[in-house]
């Protein structure tokens, strides 16, 4: 068995971290969008406001445990890929779906705010992270082993 590059070690562990500091922020992203998607409905009284109380603190619970799973397989995955390829390929995955779910957070929180494609800024906050995941996603497929040109066989290049 080969021992792996201390260097791919030390990179997966860099993506690991960086990706994992973007759960963070995609689930402090992701409880702005649930609020100001409930804030209609916490504006009609007492009752409504403690529900959507209830609803933040269900929503931080368990988004919390689906980002901590989402870290620990994450670590997991990237740490135990034997090549530079698929760890990129598994990384670029992985800040796709980060990127496509800020984006999705992003356009909520505009609805609901009122301010969906109001100014160039606002745009930007949705087209930036859209684009960011249309990379990630394309780059993924790039690093992705079956793509690569086929190979011919050896009677396929020899001469009849």
């Amino acid at each position: 068995m080969t021992k792996k590059p201390i260097v791919l070690t030390l990179t997966a562990y860099l993506l690991w971290l960086i990706l994992a500091a973007g759960s963070v922020v995609i689930l402090l992203i992701g409880r702005t969008a649930m609020l100001s998607a409930l804030a209609g409905y916490a504006s009609k009284g007492f009752s409504q406001t403690m529900r959507t109380g209830l609803m933040e603190k269900g929503y931080f619970i368990f988004g919390g445990l689906a980002a901590l799973s989402f870290c620990i397989g994450l670590e997991y995955t990237l740490t135990k890929a034997p090549e530079w390829r698929i760890m990129l390929r598994k990384a670029m995955l992985a800040f796709g779906v980060e990127f496509s779910l800020v984006a999705i957070a992003t356009i909520i929180i505009q609805i609901f705010a009122k301010t969906f494609f109001v100014s160039v800024l606002h745009a930007a906050t949705v087209i930036v992270p859209v684009a960011a995941g249309g990379v990630c996603f394309a780059l993924s497929v790039f690093f992705a082993k079956g793509h690569a040109a086929p190979k011919k066989n050896a009677s396929e290049t020899e001469a009849p």
